[in-house]
């Protein structure tokens, strides 16, 4: 029976009408379109086809849009401030989503917790929980208490999509974010771009507290591997952490590193508070210092304009979010398969290409 056929009565499909087409059950369609479990893929294809031809899942968006059955997403992010004013920028991609979905009946509440304050994310997760959302957003910066908040969340069946920094854990939705160690050798080559005999670079993680550094080492590693690989006899790398808070003190720490040394061709900063070792850089007149780190925020585009900063690598903070809250609403509506993990591009800004950059 062909498909124009089989709709042409304007009845209502359903997914047993979907399985009947197929010539498979009411479950496997189920399974194809909510990403659960195994289907041979051309079975999977087939049934796929006949989804897109019938415009069933157009049904399902206008079912959804009729009902106003309420969705609820909870959103996990770090309290921003001076030092993590990277964290505003997720907030774009939301809203720009929230535009998109909020006519479907989806509900969007944000909740932030101290970066610094183990026992405020807990006491943040416990209120996401308390509201029984439909799904949430993650930024799994504070990794123990994230994998048990994750594991409650599983528990309670709330999928879960994690952006920023990736998480091996079995109940994650999707990741959505960079490859970490990848981009460090995106880092290198920049770093190591037209230099050539001895060179001396410094990796440098500005941190608080000691959190979210498994990601910085991520970042880290690749750099390491990148002249490991082909040029470990010409370059060394030495690596040290701050703390991001005290400009003075980070001055001194880094004064104290060269008064030790000879020579240093380049620093490598693993987040976004690149700013920091940009300024000391800066007072200190070391115009010949290559500078690389992350993402655009307005002090790190300032130095990037003056010179100071060579590279940004931009984390595209706005397109995790914007993607982590889709990938939520495509799993309400059951549309396809959520890819377990989704990489993006390692975008890199120098002070050429900045103005063409939208941010």
């Amino acid at each position: 029976m062909s498909l124009l056929k089989y709709t042409s009565s304007g009845e209502k499909l359903t997914i047993k009408d979907i399985a009947a087409m197929a010539g498979v059950s009411a479950g496997t369609v189920d399974r194809v379109i909510h990403g659960r479990g195994e289907v041979a893929e051309e079975t999977r294809q087939l049934i796929l086809k006949i989804i897109e031809q019938t415009g069933f899942r157009r049904n399902m968006l206008a079912s959804a849009l009729v009902s106003k059955k309420k969705r609820k997403i909870a959103v996990m992010l770090p309290s921003p401030s001076r030092d993590l004013y990277f964290w505003k920028l997720p907030q774009r991609g939301i809203e720009k989503a929230y535009q998109e979905i909020a006519p479907f009946g989806v509900e969007i509440t944000t909740y932030h917790f101290d970066y610094e304050n183990r026992k405020d994310f807990v006491r943040q997760s416990r209120k996401v929980l308390k509201q029984s959302p439909d799904g949430v957003l993650l930024a799994p910066v504070i990794r123990e208490e994230a994998q048990t908040f994750i594991e409650s969340c599983a528990a309670r069946k709330i999928p879960v999509v994690v952006i920023d920094t990736c998480i091996d854990h079995k109940n994650v939705l999707s990741y959505i974010g960079q490859k970490a160690f990848h981009s460090g050798r995106v880092a290198a080559h920049l770093m190591h771009w037209g230099m050539e005999g001895k060179l001396h670079f410094l990796v440098v993680h500005v941190g608080i507290a000691g959190m979210g550094y498994e990601q910085l080492k991520e970042r880290a590693e690749g750099f390491k591997k990148y002249f490991a690989e082909s040029f470990s006899e010409q370059v060394k790398i030495s690596e040290i952490s701050v703390e991001a808070h005290d400009q003075k003190k980070i001055n001194a720490v880094l004064d104290g590193f060269l008064k030790k040394r000879n020579s240093l061709q380049g620093i490598f900063v693993t987040n976004s508070r690149v700013y920091r070792i940009a300024s000391w850089a800066a007072s200190r007149h070391m115009n010949d210092l290559r500078i690389a780190g992350y993402d655009l925020l307005e002090e790190n585009i300032k130095y990037l304009k003056d010179g100071t900063i060579d590279f940004l690598i931009s984390q595209l903070p706005e397109e995790q979010a914007y993607r982590g809250v889709l990938a939520l609403f495509d799993y309400f509506m059951g549309r396809g398969k959520i890819e377990p993990v989704q990489y993006l591009p390692i975008d890199i800004l120098i002070k050429e290409n900045i103005n063409f950059y939208k941010f």
